[in-house]
């Protein structure tokens, strides 16, 4: 027990002084990461720490570096440590906050081609956030994750569309991102829709369709996916209706099913953990 909880306690030291902005205490961070003393081994962690290590100057850094480029040679590797020191800064649990630092490493991770990282970088530019505000540049960041056929670059790009930032709202495109997304599995983009449906906001006013998306985003687990739908249905004419029972057997939907189960508060919104082992 000696050791281990030596071990520990070492891990607790260089987490302090690391916060501090000590490179060897970074260094001996990701060392213990590597070979999992006094934490549990953890590759990505420890790529991570001997990158801020290297940043903050630690010459013994530079070979683990490579050393954990090569072992982690598997494509996400190296994006995932990036993305890691991003997030670091950005909640500031072991790092001084800094939403300038936390952008640079987005940054880097994205130009390792991370769409997760670009769409994060993008959110900080649209916010203003450790950058300068810039729309252009968002833009730039969603799209590319959008061409990796990643779901919330989509969703960002129809968004920017949308919201008109930094250039004329334009809904039809806005619309166009949205199914995109939607499909991934994007919930933000199936509430979108749906309302957009509903108000005819770039696409034809569509009830039907709109009641489909908000059926889809309560199938997620979208809490007031249910509320929206029923404030839906009470515009919904008995053509709408027809037209919407239709729709769901196509897709092998019981209409009735599902009419009850957007209807009943007590059906639960996300799927329930069973309380047993």
């Amino acid at each position: 027990g000696g050791v281990a909880r030596d071990s520990e306690l070492a891990v607790r030291w260089y987490r302090k002084a690391a916060k501090q902005g000590n490179a060897t205490a970074m260094f001996n961070l990701g060392a213990a990461y590597y070979n999992g003393d006094g934490v549990a081994s953890d590759p990505d962690s420890a790529y991570a720490w001997f990158l801020l290590a290297q940043e903050a100057g630690n010459l013994a850094a530079d070979d683990a570096v490579k050393r954990s480029a090569k072992e982690g040679e598997r494509l996400g590797a190296t994006q995932d440590a990036l993305q890691e020191v991003a997030a670091r800064y950005e909640k500031g649990d072991d790092l001084q906050q800094s939403y300038s630092e936390a952008a640079k490493w987005y940054r880097k991770a994205a130009d390792a081609s991370s769409p997760q990282a670009g769409v994060k970088l993008a959110t900080m530019f649209i916010e203003g956030r450790g950058v300068q505000r810039d729309y252009g540049q968002a833009m730039i960041l969603c799209r590319d994750a959008a061409k990796q056929n990643y779901a919330p670059g989509q969703y960002c790009v129809g968004s920017i569309y949308q919201h008109g930032l930094g250039a004329p709202a334009d809904p039809k495109e806005a619309a166009k991102w949205y199914e995109l997304a939607s499909k991934g599995g994007q919930e933000k983009a199936m509430m979108d829709l749906a309302e957009m449906y509903w108000k005819g906001e770039g696409v034809g006013v569509d009830r039907p369709e709109a009641y489909y998306f908000f059926f889809l985003a309560r199938r997620r687990g979208v809490p007031d996916a249910r509320t929206r739908a029923q404030t839906l249905w009470r515009e919904m004419s008995s053509e709408d209706i027809k037209h919407l029972e239709k729709k769901l057997r196509d897709l092998r939907f019981d209409p009735q099913k599902v009419f009850a189960s957007m209807q009943d508060q007590s059906v639960p919104d996300a799927p329930q953990q069973s309380s047993h082992p």
